[in-house]
């Protein structure tokens, strides 16, 4: 009975009250530190895991090690893991201390408040916690989102929960490219 609710609340995508699923994920741009400008609009025709975190933050520290063994495992496979920090002490610096020590092997960025906000459909009456996770399909679409205290990312099973969740999206199969268009190059 406890393994079928875990599955009903890992493919429901209930997570943020108020939120609109699936959606377009837009233009959202962010910063790699030693890359340059980046955009989530590039990534499309690959499933992306993306994390918004703190750098100084316990729980966004052991996530680092579970996103990069996501990262190591279903890079092949077409899986991009990207975090991106909204705060503006979380610079460049801070960035490659964090993955210095977390020994990361995926895409860290920094991203402006504002725009994590309004990609995330945040309100002032949210009380959002870190790390936050989105799932986004081959097609552009955000399909899930969840905050670090919801049942998804609770630490015993976060590893197990989110690559749940990415396998089931690794499995839908890119909607076809509309006549006339071209798919977007790989990175």
């Amino acid at each position: 009975m406890f393994k079928k609710l875990l599955a009903l609340v890992l493919f429901a995508g209930f997570s943020f009250a108020g939120v609109t699923l699936p959606r377009p994920t837009g233009d959202v741009p962010f910063t790699v530190p030693g890359k340059g400008p980046d955009n989530l609009t590039n990534y499309k025709g690959k499933v992306v895991l993306l994390e918004f975190f703190i750098a100084s933050c316990p729980h966004c520290q052991r996530t680092a090690k579970v996103l990069s063994d996501i990262q190591r495992d279903y890079k092949a496979m077409g899986v991009r893991v990207i975090s991106l920090t909204f705060r503006p002490e979380d610079d460049a610096a801070a960035l490659k201390k964090f993955a210095d020590e977390y020994k990361t092997n995926y895409t860290l960025g920094m991203i402006d408040g504002k725009v994590m906000a309004t990609f995330g459909q945040l309100t002032p009456e949210m009380r959002p916690t870190v790390p936050m996770v989105f799932f986004i399909d081959r097609n552009g679409l955000v399909q899930a989102q969840y905050f670090a205290t919801e049942p998804m990312m609770e630490e015993m099973h976060q590893a197990e929960n989110l690559r749940a969740k990415l396998l089931f999206y690794m499995q839908q199969a890119p909607a076809p490219a509309k006549a006339g268009t071209a798919r977007p190059a790989k990175k």
